[in-house]
């Protein structure tokens, strides 16, 4: 785990086992620095849950502040707060992590959910008052509480049977992401012979309309841009023949918000 220090991205100080632990999930609650499925000097912990001192990124007080969710044999795969809660997703069950503050007692961990978890911590959308992620079987609303409600069970034929499109082999690479500006949460996953997401699964959050685009490049991410000044005649690049889009679109406007889906080149 890495911080920025105001000039530099640097390895975090005084981590557990004399520095040496790696985590594959970071997140920050109630002011505490958390770290989720970690190795330890080597060891692999990847049901741990290890937190910092109040108001510290550097006092982790190693020998107490962990839990080891030993209680179901899964992995942990995902976490996003919601609420008073810091969810955490396994493999195949979901955690609610509340804060108490008690000097015998941290934290409450509640296991509300058995039999589905996340397949990553990228495949999960956080909505702010839920959240929408896929698990094994389907996709799913989550709202904190001890059921989860199935959104996708329209295209759980096309993508979670059998011999749906999903490649399992590399789930993994699963990644959502949610566009505010139309209301939809957006999958990209790998389908059949697929090493790499190409195909996007898009869900209508309001109407929970499905609908599926082939993508012709194999993608690896995403990100946000925020157009700095209009395109106008003048400043318009190519020719009106190969200009993409509406002339009068509000991308083409200062401050237009738009977003990137990234290439991977194999």
């Amino acid at each position: 785990p890495m911080e920025f220090d105001g000039t530099d991205v640097v390895v975090i100080s005084n981590l557990p086992s004399s520095g040496n632990t790696v985590c594959r999930l970071v997140a920050v609650f109630t002011n505490h620095l958390l770290l989720m499925h970690t190795v330890e000097g080597g060891t692999a912990f990847p049901q741990r849950v290890r937190w910092s001192e109040p108001g510290s990124d550097s006092d982790f007080n190693e020998s107490v502040n962990f839990n080891d969710l030993y209680d179901s044999e899964d992995f942990i795969a995902a976490t996003e707060t919601l609420g008073t809660f810091q969810v955490i997703y396994k493999e195949r069950s979901i955690y609610r992590m509340e804060f108490l503050g008690l000097s015998d007692q941290t934290w409450q961990f509640t296991r509300t959910i058995d039999g589905e978890g996340a397949l990553n911590q990228d495949a999960v959308i956080n909505l702010g008052d839920e959240h929408l992620f896929m698990g094994n079987a389907n996709i799913y609303r989550y709202d904190g509480n001890f059921s989860i409600d199935p959104v996708g069970d329209n295209i759980f034929d096309k993508i979670f049977a059998q011999d749906g499109e999903l490649n399992p082999e590399f789930s993994s690479r699963v990644f959502a992401v949610y566009v505010e500006e139309l209301d939809e949460g957006w999958w990209f996953y790998p389908s059949g012979n697929d090493e790499f997401p190409k195909t996007m699964l898009k869900l209508k959050v309001s109407t929970r309309a499905w609908s599926i685009r082939k993508f012709g490049v194999t993608l690896s991410g995403f990100g946000f841009f925020q157009a700095q000044g209009d395109v106008t005649w003048q400043t318009a690049l190519g020719t009106w023949a190969a200009f993409e889009g509406p002339w009068l679109s509000k991308q083409i406007q200062s401050n237009a918000r738009q977003q990137l889906e990234l290439g991977l080149l194999i």
